[in-house]
């Protein structure tokens, strides 16, 4: 709970933008709750994080070129398959 807005003397601390606010409690002993866009918030303002995920290009390798030119060679294969069946 080192980000939570806690205080072990206070049941329902005031709001503070710098922390993670839980949800009002009724009881000392009630689990901290915590609403989705808090943790968003708390997320993006406080800590920086971005939700957007970023897909990036694999570096090309040899790897991928010999996959690449394998597909090529049974697409051929496959069409010259088909080309039989249809004889």
């Amino acid at each position: 709970y080192r980000y939570a807005n806690t205080d072990p003397a206070l049941l329902n601390p005031p709001y503070d933008r710098k922390k993670l606010n839980p949800e009002i409690r009724r009881d000392k002993d009630d689990p901290l709750a915590f609403r989705p866009q808090e943790v968003q918030r708390f997320a993006e303002e406080v800590l920086g994080l971005n939700p957007t995920i970023q897909v990036q290009a694999p570096e090309e390798t040899v790897t991928h070129d010999l996959m690449r030119q394998i597909l090529q060679e049974l697409r051929a294969i496959h069409q010259l398959l088909k080309d039989q069946n249809k004889a």
